[in-house]
């Protein structure tokens, strides 16, 4: 019977699980390996999402010198870093304040809020930034 089990169910010969060979060494070797390495990616990658800032207005307005719109002026802008070099719009923040005032129709806004969101991962990142305010037109 043993001999059946040896020729017929394992013919290359039959490898004891509790030993060790080299080419199992080698094998574990490069199972950990890629463990580890997976580990590390996972580890580089993230998320944050935080309200950077509230402010009163995009520029300088005295007190009764403008027309509330009240339309919402709302912008987005992503910007997109490769290896640490940025390859889209260097500044998100600013392109949403324009993208949002142009939005509202005004030539600025009023009672601002903007929020950031970057989502990280080993070779690039994705910067978000959302600018939300009322649009006014200066007199």
């Amino acid at each position: 019977m043993e001999v059946f089990i040896r020729l017929r169910l394992f013919p290359q010969g039959f490898i004891n699980p509790c030993g060790t060979s080299k080419r199992g060494d080698e094998n574990m070797k490069k199972t950990m390996t890629l463990i580890l390495i997976s580990a590390l990616i996972l580890g580089l990658t993230g998320c944050m999402s935080l309200p950077v800032g509230v402010s009163d207005s995009t520029k300088p307005l005295n007190q009764g010198g403008y027309t509330e719109l009240g339309r919402t002026g709302k912008g987005h802008a992503v910007g997109v870093i490769v290896m640490g070099i940025p390859v889209s719009e260097p500044y998100p923040c600013k392109s949403a304040t324009k993208r949002a005032i142009a939005n509202g129709g005004g030539d600025a806004l009023v009672c601002v809020t903007s929020d950031y969101t970057q989502i990280m991962l080993p070779f690039v990142s994705f910067i978000i930034s959302t600018v939300q305010g009322t649009a006014v037109q200066s007199k």
